[in-house]
This record gives structure tokens, sequence and C-alpha cells, in this order.
């Protein structure tokens, strides 16, 4: 009964049934008050030497909070190597923020009531760019009279089996209690299927914010906590704390020291390849020496295309740095315009590119708009496909002309499509983003799928706009920053590269500045706030649609 209550039931079926059929996700809890009988259905397992397949998680309630009773914090558990991970349980986005900015062992999970009445996609989404995945539970609702009877899920289950697929599908893990070795078996299929685009939708629509956990001393709201010092658990079950506030704070100061104030600076793509967060556009740039600076300031990201019609330049800004042998500790991106899309102009366009700039290979290749024309014209060309174009980019890369490859400007549903038959994967999506154009849906549907977003106009266009938006003054002023690192900070916080333009010497080395501080959960939100949907990019042959 207890542990309907606070939000996970314990799996009564024997331990042993699940190896059989190729379970090796175990969860476990204190307070379920049946870990002995979970060994002894594991033991047999263990004493083969199988321990190392298993994935076991086990959890502390709420009036096991103080260090004593968790010997002494939780990460120094990690330090002595009884712990593998650490991570959280019905923790909001806010209390996670707040954990991030000063714990030395970040969370990897936190395992919330997730299902299609409640698919929590902020708090998903949000997660994810932080670095934490998300563990459902309840994911089948609580009984067959609710979710599982539902008609759009029965409707869909004609063909497949689909509420846990619909939450794997998303990148989330799910941890259903089964009761029989029916269920465990059929449970276990959900990798043989997909749900399609169509059946997607269906069960997103379902969304009513319908919670089957609820308890009288938590509300499910997004606020951070005071937290017992670094007492949190393999799980901690919940963000209820009965320690004090003095101890609290004293833990808090003990890990500043160790955590860096602004953050990780660089992201680590699928194929290994490190992209710093910064980058410089060079849009319209027609200095070498703003690469000079940029490069003295510790830019090491740099974003360019064979539209921009200064490559040539840019190389001769990056020759330097490259004739020091130091090529390796560069990020260079470059794109192929819409009338480079036929397979032998794409590769005729990048490894000009590559000679233009002096840089041996290129780091990553985008498509930098999802258009085919005619070469050298502004006339579409169905004779070329998006397979067409990515095959010559993918040969590319075979070659070893180019690490990576992305997109840029793609809807959620054309990066869909292009993952469903591409070889190589893309792994960035450059789009618009800043605090009036935020897109989560995009942002975080990319992040489920591998793809990092990295953000272009992310200062808007002028002084007027969003750099003169009162919010975002009275945010600088507070932080004692300029307006530009707020909005460039706000987008990196959240997992999103940026590249701004910047026209000036001193604005090059501002922007670099953004890895010293972080924007409170409040700050944060108050730029949230701004959205509006206003875009600073259009044209007359491209509609913003999915």
């Amino acid at each position: 009964m207890a542990a309907r209550q606070h939000g996970h039931t314990p799996v009564c079926l024997p331990k042993q049934v699940c190896m059989r059929v190729g379970y090796r996700h175990i969860d476990a809890a204190s307070i379920y008050k049946n870990q002995d009988l979970v060994g002894r259905g594991l033991a047999a397992f263990i004493s083969k030497g199988r321990r190392a397949e298993l994935f076991i998680t086990t959890k502390i309630w709420n009036d096991e909070h103080s260090p004593a009773e968790a010997r002494g914090a939780l990460e120094r558990l990690v330090d002595e190597g009884l712990v593998k991970s650490l991570g959280v349980s019905n923790f909001s986005l806010g209390q996670i923020a707040d954990l991030l900015s000063w714990a030395r062992i970040k969370p990897v999970v936190n395992q919330v009531e997730l299902h299609p009445f409640l698919p929590q996609r902020k708090l998903v989404e949000g997660s994810l760019a932080k670095g934490v995945h998300t563990v459902a539970y309840s994911p089948l609702g609580h009984s067959k009279t609710d979710l599982l009877a539902n008609p759009v899920v029965i409707e869909v289950a004609k063909d497949v089996g689909v509420l846990l697929r619909w939450n794997v599908d998303r990148g989330v893990a799910v941890i259903p209690k089964a009761g029989s070795l029916n269920h465990v078996k059929e449970n276990l299929d959900l990798f043989s299927f997909s749900l399609s685009p169509a059946q997607q939708e269906k069960l997103d629509a379902l969304e009513n914010g319908k919670r089957f956990v609820s308890t009288s001393w938590h509300s499910f709201d997004d606020r951070p906590v005071e937290w017992a010092g670094q007492a949190f658990s393999y799980l901690l079950h919940h963000p209820k704390n009965l320690e004090s506030q003095s101890y609290a704070q004293a833990a808090h100061r003990s890990v500043q020291a160790s955590a860096a104030p602004g953050g990780r600076s660089t992201v680590t793509l699928p194929g290994g390849s490190v992209m710093p967060l910064l980058g410089i556009g060079t849009y319209k740039l027609d200095s070498v020496e703003a690469l000079h600076t940029a490069l003295d300031a510790g830019y090491r990201h740099v974003d360019c295309a064979s539209v921009y019609k200064n490559q040539e330049l840019v190389g001769k800004g990056l020759a330097d740095f490259i004739n020091e042998g130091r090529r390796a500790e560069l990020f260079i991106t470059t794109k192929i315009w819409n009338d480079e899309h036929a397979p032998e102009d794409a590769r005729r366009s990048v490894l000009q590119s590559i000679a233009e700039l002096g840089c041996q290979y290129a780091d990553l290749v985008l498509i930098h708009w999802p258009h085919a024309w005619k070469a050298g014209t502004e006339e579409e060309d169905p004779s070329v496909t998006l397979q067409d174009t990515w095959g010559a980019l993918e040969r590319l890369v075979d070659e070893g002309h180019v690490r990576n490859l992305g997109v840029s400007n793609f809807s959620l549903g054309q990066i869909e499509d292009l993952l469903s038959w591409a070889c190589i994967k893309p792994v960035v999506n450059q789009v618009e983003l800043h605090p009036f154009l935020p897109q989560r849906k995009l942002v975080g549907g990319m992040l489920r799928k591998g793809l990092r977003a990295i953000a272009y106009s992310p200062l808007g266009h002028s002084k007027t706009d969003l750099l003169g938006h009162p919010v975002v003054e009275e945010l600088a002023k507070e932080l004692d920053v300029v307006p530009a690192q707020v909005l460039l900070r706000w987008n990196v916080q959240r997992g999103v590269g940026v590249i701004p333009k910047a026209g000036s010497a001193g604005h090059v080395r501002e922007n670099a500045d953004i890895f010293s501080f972080s924007l409170t959960y409040a700050q944060k939100a108050k730029l949230d706030a701004l959205e509006n949907g206003k875009r600073f990019v259009n044209s007359s042959w491209h509609t913003w649609e999915d």
C-alpha cells in the first residue's frame, strides 16, 4: 500500500522469470520492504558471474535523507565504489536545475510518472537538455479501466502494444509492473515494432494532465527546494527533505569550489567529436582581425557557409593557428547552398570550402535549407532528392573529408524522415533560437533523436528588439553582464550551441565570457516568458511548417 502512495509498485513476479526472458534493469526501493526477496530472485544469476549484465536501481525514502543514514552522503558512496550513478525521483525541472548548480556528481536520471495522459514534455525535454534522462513509472496507468481501456489506445493496439513503446520512442525508459509471465513477455516485445507518426499523434492527443500518483504531502510544482546537503540517493525518492537548512547551506558551500560557475562549454557528438557550445558566426564577416581576436579569446568553433562568399578571408584568419599545428583544436562548420544539392555540386562545394578555408577537413557539413534548386537559380529542382544529396555527403565522410553531417532550417518531421533512411545520421540542426522563439518542441524532439540544436540569430537582429528588451536589460544589470551575454547564456544553459555574429573585438570578447556565470531558475523563467513566436529570419521561398 505504501508503495502505491509514493509512486512505485513493487514487482511481485519472481525475478528469475524476468531474467530468463531477458530483463536486465531492476527497479527497487527501501520503502518497498521486499529487497531481500528481490535479492533472492537475483542470487542465482549473480552467482554465475553475471552481475555486470544487470542494472539495479534502489532508492532512499523521505525519512532516510540525513547523511548518517545514507552512510555519509551519497557522493561518497560513489567515491567508495558502492554506487555507480546517482539520480532523483519525482523532482521538478526547477529542483533539478538547482541540484545541477552545485552537485559534484551530477544526477543522471529523474524517475517520474509518464504516460499519454501525463507526457510532461517540458520536464522530459528540459531534463534531457541538462543531461538528465527520464525513467517512467506508472507507464500503463493504474488499472485496466483507465489508460489500457482508452478507445484510442485500444484502436492503435490492434496492430501493436503501444503504451510502453510511446515512451521509449521519445527516449524515456520504462519500468512497468507485471503480474504474470505473459505480461512480462509482452512488455519485453516492445522493441519488435515502432509506432507510426500518425499513431504517435493519436496518443499525444490524449494529454489531459491526469495523475495516477498523488500524495497529501507533495505538490507537483516547479520550484527549487532546500537540500540535505549531498545526501541525495541512488535515487532520492522524493525531494521532501527532513534535514535542517543550516546543513543544506553548509553542504552547498562545500561543493561550490569544485563546480565550474558556468557549467560545461562543450558537448560530445554521437561520433565522438567535441563541439564547443559557443562559436563565431562568419556571416558578413569582413575582417581577418576579428578571427584573430576570436581565437585569442578562446573561440574554437567557427561557422561558415559557401553562400557567405567569404571563406577565403576566413581561411586567412585561421591560417596562422592551423600552421602552428593546432587544427585539431578547431571545430569548423561549412554548409552547401540550395543550388548545390545535386550530388556532383554538393561534392564540389564541400571540397572547395575546405580548400578556401585551408582546414584540411570539415568537422561538420550542413545542408543549409531543405530546398533543392537548379544550379545558379532559385527554381526548385524536383529531379534532386534529399537522398541524392545526403548520399554525396556520406561519401565525403567515408573518404575522410568530413567528420560529421547535419542540417539547417529543418523541421522535426523532415529530420524524422532523414533519420529513417540515412546511413550516417545527422548530429546537428542549425535553426533560429532565442527567447522570442525558443522552439521547445523542435529542440527537445531533436535531443531525443540524438541531434543537437545550434542557434543562429541568438541575439535578434538589432539593439532595439531582444538586446534592448526591458527584461533582458534588467537581468544583465542583476548579473553585472551585458544583454548579449544574458541571451547567449539562456541558450547554452539549455544545451543549445550559439554562433553569434560579432561586429567588434569588444563584442567578441564579451560573448566569450558566458561561461563565467549562470542564470538562476527564476532568471531563466523570466526569459522563457518572452516567447512570442517572432522570427527575424524569413524568406519568400520557405514556409515554417512541419
